[in-house]
């Protein structure tokens, strides 16, 4: 009975302490044990009165039989009890570290996506810049050679044709057209190779002599359509003087 009952607590405190299905089965296990104790008790009853009527031998020997079936399944009932105990202890070391490996696993995935991407965007905004650079390096090179070219040639023209317009204008326009482009030209060269200057600043820069690169050679090529015009209008009117 002490075995019973002892099972039947444990069975219960296994019960509210573990969430697993083998417990509940176990407390299920030992009601059932209960009530076969209480059938093999009502029999232990019946035969103690039955054997008033039977020889005493046959009522010994059916109460060593019920004994040691008792034993037997109370001792069952401790080793059943004992290997579900085990069992769920394992169980749930297992889902622990299976849950620590997985959180893990899941940690390191997320930091090396995150590493991934932040390296992928510094590459492409070390591409995106360095690619304004060498545009703005290309256009500054290529205003500051047409700039050259249309103010030589508009100056040989009105060196030569038009001593009415004041030249200090036109060099004067020169000079700072060059000067833009040049200046344009070194800043891009130097930001190129400044390691301090923080990257949107750096795009910002770009944009900027871009923007000046195309404005000068803008001016440039209007300087030499002006120069073009005026050296076929000078051309018409002497053509028509001579005539």
């Amino acid at each position: 009975m002490t075995n019973v009952i002892f099972s039947l607590f444990l069975s219960i405190y296994l019960s509210i302490s573990s969430h697993s299905i083998l417990i509940y089965l176990f407390s299920v296990y030992s009601y059932l044990f209960i009530c076969l104790f209480s059938v093999y008790s009502y029999l232990f009853i019946y035969l103690s009165i039955y054997s008033m009527s039977t020889p005493i031998y046959l009522t010994i020997y059916l109460f060593s039989v019920y004994s040691y079936l008792s034993i037997y399944l109370s001792l069952l009932s401790l080793f059943l009890c004992i290997y579900l105990s085990l069992l769920s202890l394992f169980l749930s070391i297992y889902l622990s570290l299976l849950s620590l490996f997985l959180c893990i696993y899941l940690s390191l995935l997320s930091l090396f996506l995150s590493i991934y991407l932040s390296l992928l965007s510094l590459f492409l905004s070390i591409y995106l810049s360095l690619l304004s650079l060498f545009l703005s390096i290309y256009l500054s090179l290529l205003s500051l050679f047409l700039s050259i070219y249309s103010h030589l040639f508009l100056s040989i023209y009105l060196s030569i044709y038009s001593k009415s317009i004041p030249i200090y204008l036109f060099y004067v326009y020169s000079y700072l057209s060059n000067y833009l482009s040049i200046l344009s030209l070194f800043l891009s060269i130097y930001l190129s190779f400044s390691r301090f200057i923080p990257i949107y600043l750096f795009s910002v820069y770009s944009y900027l002599f871009i923007y000046l690169s195309i404005l000068s050679l803008f001016l440039s090529i209007l300087s030499l359509f002006l120069s073009i015009y005026l050296s076929i209008s000078s051309q018409s009117i002497l053509i028509y003087l001579f005539s």
